[in-house]
This record gives structure tokens, C-alpha cells and sequence, in this order.
């Protein structure tokens, strides 16, 4: 959807916007929406201390949110490194983990890059400093109409309660702004603790299952909500086993959507 608004847009903006693809729609505010334009899981297993998540084309602008889960023998890890085929590396979230969940880490990171060749096809690597006591999992998602003038474009980290017994562990509320993004990864296990056991995950309400090629894998779970207005939102999921009292965890954060008028504003003071 693109408006009037643009006609007043400065042509300075212009490339910017071109550079940006309109993967979303831009609104009458001025406001790019944010679409998560890939997602990738990657499983390990047990006594591994390495994975790679992809490879995938997202042409132009590239913001990755990934997140990892694996197992410790140390209570304090060192932080593993997530490193993109580029040679960049992704940074961990502030306020986004490591959380400890049955016996297990959870961290989210971020990477910005501004430009990538359209045609070249990435992977993300993450390289733990000891293998992983269980199996183990690396999300990757890359994301379009970001507010890459503001990094990182992520606000509001979230998780669920630890120690949740039940089929459906949810974060806090997440008050999404006009064109943003919310990201949530959700995790099952028996209640014995065996991971990922018999468990199988749905989006919960108002998110959708995100996965490479179509193919979603249920446990861990990425879904996103993209719904373009402002709305307060309760990332969450739904395990569809039958086996009693399982354990849960969702971790989330929003993506800021990038803002015309907030960018040509930064951009007339210089900033």
C-alpha cells in the first residue's frame, strides 16, 4: 500500500525507501511496515558445539534476529559467539537472556548490516565454548522495514515464567507501535525435563508460524505478529501434547518499524 504520503516525501528519502523493498506497506503516518521476510531453525544434537542455521537470500538491508537454546555443564557460560557468513557477527540483546529454563539456555542476539549483495546467500553459525549437554537449537530470522537508524530497532525483550507447568506458557504484553513487529520463540519439554520429548507447538492467538520454505518445525516454535496498527500483544503458545503437566517457555521482543518522518528529522539535524 503506498499513498499520497509520498508525494511529500523528500526525495532524499527516496533510495532509502527503493533500498528498503517495500516488502511491507507504507502508511498514510508515514510508517514502513516490518515483515519478517525469512526464518530458519537448526537442530543439534547432544555433545555438539557447533550448528548453521540457513543459507538464504535477503537481498538489500539485512537485520537478523536469532535465537539459541542450548545446554551447559557450566551455571555461567561464556556467551556463545552466532557469527554470519559475511563475517559479521550478532550481538547479544539487551535484557534478551541468557535465561535459564529446565536445566537449559536461552539467548537472543541481533545483527545489522547495511548493505548485502541481492544475490548472495547467507548462513548464521553459532559456536558454543562446550558442546551442548542436550539437543540444541538456533532460530534465524531476517526481518525488512526496520528502523536501522535507531540499532538496535528492538525494544521491549520478554520471557515466561521458568518454572510454568502447562500447555500454554505466555510472556508479559508487548505494546506494539504502528508498523512494528513482535518475535516470539517458544520451547516444550515432558515434565520429566526431556527435551523436546513428545511436544508440538502452535502460534498462539494473532501470531503466525514462521519457517524455512514453509516447513515449520514445532519445537522451538518462531512466530511473529505484523498486523500493521498499534496493539498490545501477548506473545505465547500453544503445546498440543497429550501427555500431563508439561513444561513451557516463550521468549519475545518488538521490532521498531522504520519511521519516514523520524528518519528525515535525523537527517535534517545531521544526526
Amino acid at each position: 500500500m503506498v499513498d499520497g504520503f509520498l508525494i511529500l516525501t523528500p526525495l532524499l528519502l527516496l533510495p532509502v525507501i527503493a533500498l528498503l523493498g517495500f516488502a511491507g506497506c507504507v502508511s498514510p503516518s508515514g510508517y514502513i511496515q516490518v515483515v519478517d521476510v525469512h526464518t530458519a531453525v537448526k537442530s543439534a544434537p547432544t555433545g555438539a558445539s557447533t550448528v548453521t542455521a540457513g543459507s538464504f537470500n535477503v537481498g538489500g538491508y539485512l537485520f537478523l534476529v536469532a535465537t539459541l537454546q542450548w545446554g551447559s555443564p557450566l551455571p555461567q557460560p561464556t556467551t556463545p559467539t552466532l557469527t554470519i557468513s559475511t563475517g559479521d557477527t550478532l550481538t547479544p540483546v539487551d535484557g534478551g537472556g541468557p535465561y535459564d529454563w529446565n536445566g537449559m539456555k536461552v539467548q537472543s542476539f541481533w545483527s545489522y548490516r547495511e548493505m548485502v549483495d541481492p544475490d548472495l546467500e547467507i548462513s548464521v553459525s553459532a559456536t558454543l565454548p562446550q558442546p551442548s549437554t542436550v539437543p540444541w537449537n538456533l532460530s534465524v530470522s531476517a526481518f525488512d522495514g526496520v528502523a536501522f537508524y535507531a540499532l538496535p530497532p528492538i525494544y521491549s525483550p520478554q520471557n515466561s515464567d521458568p518454572a510454568f507447568i502447562g500447555n500454554n506458557p505466555q510472556t508479559p504484553a508487548i505494546h506494539k507501535g504502528p508498523g512494528d513487529l513482535v518475535y516470539a520463540v517458544g520451547f516444550a519439554a515432558d515434565n520429566s525435563g526431556a527435551f523436546p520429548g513428545v511436544n508440538s507447538l502452535t502460534a498462539g492467538p494473532d501470531f503466525t508460524a514462521r519457517g524455512e520454505g514453509g516447513v515449520i518445525t514445532r519445537n522451538p516454535l518462531v512466530e511473529v505478529v505484523n498486523t500493521f496498527d498499534p496493539a498490545v500483544i501477548t506473545p505465547q503458545v500453544v503445546n498440543t501434547t497429550q501427555k500431563p503437566n508439561p513444561k513451557g517457555f516463550v521468549v519475545a521482543l518488538g521490532i521498531k518499524a522504520f519511521d519516514i518522518a523520524q528518519f528525515s528529522a535525523l537527517e535534517d539535524s545531521g544526526s
